[in-house]
């Protein structure tokens, strides 16, 4: 059950191709842009592997907002679907305290 609603809640992704890196055998840039909460990282941003979380704007975001932000890129959770979350385990409990 917990692997589902872990696969549930991950980022929705929009890829879009930015433009390649100047220099011989680099990497291209990618946006990944979050269908459901609309936030943005910029991968491969100044070498290979890289992920930049950035605002609306295309804008570095402050240092505690982007580690933050890049905690959930890979497995989520994307914060949209954190009501979910919430809910779940509010009636995962009270199913236990029922039984």
């Amino acid at each position: 059950m917990k692997a589902q609603m872990a696969a549930a809640t991950k980022h929705v992704f929009a890829i879009k191709i930015l433009d390649k890196l100047p220099g011989l055998f680099k990497p291209h840039r990618y946006l990944y842009y979050c269908a459901r909460c609309k936030w943005s990282f910029v991968v491969n941003d100044g070498r290979s592997g890289v992920i930049s979380p950035v605002d609306g704007a295309g804008n570095r975001l402050t240092d505690d907002e982007a580690r933050s932000r890049v905690a959930t890129f890979a497995l989520g959770p994307c914060p949209a679907l954190q009501v979910l979350n919430a809910r779940e385990s509010f009636a995962s409990r009270l199913i236990l305290v029922a039984a």
